[in-house]
């Protein structure tokens, strides 16, 4: 059964801390999932296999989630390694995210999962988890099920 907006974040945090960048304050988390009920199921999904690997490689607790949210109907998931410290050209402390830290036997399993799970998403109605297709209406993109899909008609129809 899905969970409320707030149920899944609050269950995204407790049970995912170790993807979850340790500096966030709780302000930074009111952007942080932007997606329907649907999807929650690909999320956790995503979250799983993404720290099972993670683990497997040392490098749990060096990448971060940044954000969960539908974008032209399709579910993205941003996940960046932990900032490092660098230099500008001035000599100036700067925080990079540089994604050269990890070799390919970190980076290309984790865009494999990733690419799984956007490939599902346009064929998951992100209101209910059924089967669904990607569309459009008025320029407006949705992946839903036939029944969501009518009632995205109906209501742009009024």
């Amino acid at each position: 059964m899905p969970m409320t907006h707030e149920e899944f974040l609050q269950h995204i945090r407790s049970r995912y801390a170790s993807l979850l960048d340790p500096d966030w304050k709780d302000d930074n988390f009111q952007y942080f999932i932007l997606i329907d009920p649907g999807w929650q199921s690909l999320v956790v999904e995503y979250c799983d296999r993404v720290e099972a690997h993670l683990t497997s490689t040392g490098w749990l607790r060096r990448y971060f989630l940044r954000q969960i949210k539908e974008k032209f109907g399709t579910l993205r998931i941003y996940l960046r390694p932990k900032p490092t410290m660098a230099a500008d050209k001035d000599g100036s402390p700067i925080e990079v995210e540089d994604f050269d830290q990890a070799g390919p036997e970190v980076y290309e399993p984790l865009g494999q999962i990733y690419d799984d799970i956007a490939a599902r998403s346009q064929q998951t109605c992100e209101e209910c988890g059924k089967p669904g297709e990607l569309r459009v209406l008025d320029g407006w993109y949705r992946t839903c099920c036939d029944q969501h899909f009518a009632e995205w008609q109906a209501r742009k129809a009024k």
